[in-house]
């Protein structure tokens, strides 16, 4: 699963949305971005504007199609609720990737410090996995952004090893249904030993 953000300066006129200077990043299941890519400027036909949102005329691929699809695709304004500053964590039980008769109980925590570093990390019965940490992160829109991350791995003996990513890589996450105590993060399948991609709900615990 991939999807990518695309930025530029824009105008609606005429019952057109005008896109110049347009500038997209991709990103994949390890929610790391490539480097931006240079667009040509795009014009896209519009309908149904209102305060409230607007359908665009769009080409895409649907899944399982090897052909393009062009279609009317409706955009609803959303001001995504902010993530509070604060210590969460969610467990987790799923079957074994190998044998499917065995399962794995998983428990992981964030801290997320307004204005300050952030830092994340999992365990799988009972053995750390991993840590993850960053000077800084912020929120944009429904993502998660953390900016020159830290990585250390650790493996079955508990010996960890670093990884200093690039400083101008960014992790992003999913995010949705923030609330003063808890938000949800999308988990693609690749990150854990769970069959398929799926929400996990982080709930704020009482040591902040």
């Amino acid at each position: 699963t991939a999807w990518d953000i695309t930025k530029g300066i824009w105008e609606s006129r005429d019952g057109q949305l005008i896109v110049k200077s347009g500038l997209q990043r991709f990103a994949h299941y390890s929610y790391l971005f490539d480097g931006w890519d240079t667009l040509p400027n795009d014009t896209s036909y519009l309908r149904g504007i209102s305060e409230d949102g607007f359908e665009r005329l769009e080409v895409s691929r649907d899944s399982g199609l090897y052909y393009p699809v062009v279609r009317w695709v409706r955009y609803l304004r959303i001001e995504p609720a902010q993530v509070a500053d604060g210590k969460y964590a969610f467990t987790e039980t799923y079957p074994d990737y190998v044998d499917s008769a065995q399962t794995h109980s998983a428990t992981a925590y964030m801290d997320l410090a307004r204005n300050g570093p952030y830092e994340d990390g999992r365990s799988e019965d009972g053995r750390l996995l991993w840590k993850f940490h960053s000077a800084t992160w912020s929120q944009l829109g429904s993502f998660l952004v953390v900016t020159g991350a830290h990585e250390v791995d650790y493996d079955s003996a508990g010996v960890p090893t670093d990884y200093a990513l690039d400083s101008n890589s960014e992790y992003v996450a999913r995010i949705r249904a923030a609330t003063p105590d808890s938000f949800q993060q999308w988990i693609p399948p690749d990150q854990t030993s769970t069959a398929s991609e799926h929400w996990v709900t982080w709930r704020r615990t009482p040591s902040r």
